[in-house]
């Protein structure tokens, strides 16, 4: 079990503890809030995917454009192979293989470019989520709200859509100044 698990738990018992000996005076309010969900639908997560898909947009047609032409001199090659020379043919090899080397190097970049440009928008949006969620917490005066690594939350304690609200509320204000 790692670190933050252990700490977790270790925290989850001593509420428990302190809120079994105040039971009777207070009740423990826990909430859940899926931070996955706040990325697909919040504003601000649907406003940074489609910056980075433009950004990537460029490379992702260049890339689509040399696996056309790769397409288009394997049909080549196939279709005149029987009609070529002893030369031509090694030509046609040589430029296949080394398209295909081209298209893999390209795309491997463009994976890791990807992953890190989606992992420093998700640091970006994390900061932005938690500060709402802590403004949700706060206000609706909750003692624990939890995110991911849950296994079962139930609507109850789900205030995901009401950080949703907030997040929709800072990014309309943000849109009009």
């Amino acid at each position: 079990m790692n670190i933050a698990k252990k700490l977790l738990l270790g925290a989850l018992a001593g509420l428990f503890a302190a809120g079994g000996l105040q039971a009777q005076q207070s009740t423990l309010k826990i909430g859940f809030v899926n931070l996955e969900a706040l990325a697909v639908e919040s504003p601000q997560g649907r406003e940074a995917n489609e910056n980075i898909t433009e950004m990537f947009a460029p490379r992702q047609r260049d890339l689509s454009a040399k696996n056309t032409r790769l397409e288009e001199l394997n049909e080549s090659y196939q279709r005149d192979s029987e009609t070529m020379g002893t030369e031509q043919l090694r030509n046609a090899e040589r430029e296949i293989i080394a398209l295909r080397r081209e298209i893999q190097q390209m795309g491997e970049a463009f994976q890791e470019d990807l992953q890190l440009e989606r992992e420093a928008s998700q640091r970006d949006l994390g900061s932005v989520f938690l500060s709402h969620v802590r403004e949700v917490a706060e206000e609706n005066e909750y003692d624990l709200v939890l995110t991911g690594g849950v296994v079962y939350f139930s609507d109850v304690v789900n205030i995901t859509p009401q950080v949703l609200g907030a997040l929709q509320e800072t990014y309309s204000s943000d849109q009009q100044d």
